[in-house]
C-alpha cells in the first residue's frame, strides 16, 4: 500500500511536471529571496514577519500542487493561483493548528519520560490521518466525519 501510494506519487509528479514547474516557480523563488533578505536582517518583530509570509507562501505552493495532482492542469492559471482568499485561510488555520499540537505534544514529552515514544508514535499516526484534510481543502471540499 505505501510502495504503491510512492509510486503514484512520483508519476503525477512527472506527468505534470511542466505544470507543476510553473505554478511553484514564482512563490518558492519568493520564498529563496524572502530568505536570503531576512537573513541579515536581526529584528525580531520582521522575522516573525518574514514567517508569516513564508508560510502563506508555502500554502500557495501547496494549494496549487493539490488542485493540479487531484483535479488535472486546467484547475489553476498556467502561472498559479495567487489570491488569498478562503481556501487559503483555511489552509493556513489547519497547518496552525496541527502545528500547535506539535508543539505541546513536545513540550509534554520533557516531563514525561517513560511514555515519550508511546506519545510520539501515537501523535504521528493521528498527524499522519489529520494532513489527509489538506488536500481536501485545496480543492474546496470540506471533511468531516459523515461522508457522501
Amino acid at each position: 500500500m505505501f510502495r504503491k501510494t510512492v509510486v503514484g506519487s512520483f508519476l503525477y509528479v512527472k506527468s505534470y511536471k511542466e505544470a507543476l514547474f510553473r505554478a511553484t516557480i514564482l512563490p518558492i523563488t519568493l520564498s529563496l529571496v524572502l530568505e536570503f533578505a531576512f537573513s541579515y536582517i536581526n529584528s525580531q518583530p520582521l522575522h516573525y514577519l518574514n514567517n508569516v509570509f513564508l508560510t502563506v507562501l508555502n500554502a500557495i505552493v501547496a494549494i496549487n500542487v493539490h488542485k493540479i495532482v487531484l483535479h488535472g492542469v486546467d484547475s489553476v492559471p498556467k502561472w498559479g493561483r495567487f489570491k488569498f482568499g478562503k481556501v487559503e485561510l483555511w489552509f493556513i488555520g489547519h497547518y496552525v493548528c496541527l502545528t500547535a499540537a506539535f508543539i505541546a505534544i513536545t513540550f509534554m514529552t520533557r516531563f514525561l519520560d517513560l511514555a515519550v515514544i508511546l506519545i510520539i508514535v501515537a501523535f504521528g499516526v493521528i498527524a499522519c490521518r489529520l494532513s489527509l484534510v489538506f488536500p481536501a481543502i485545496a480543492i474546496g471540499k470540506g471533511i468531516g466525519i459523515y461522508t457522501d
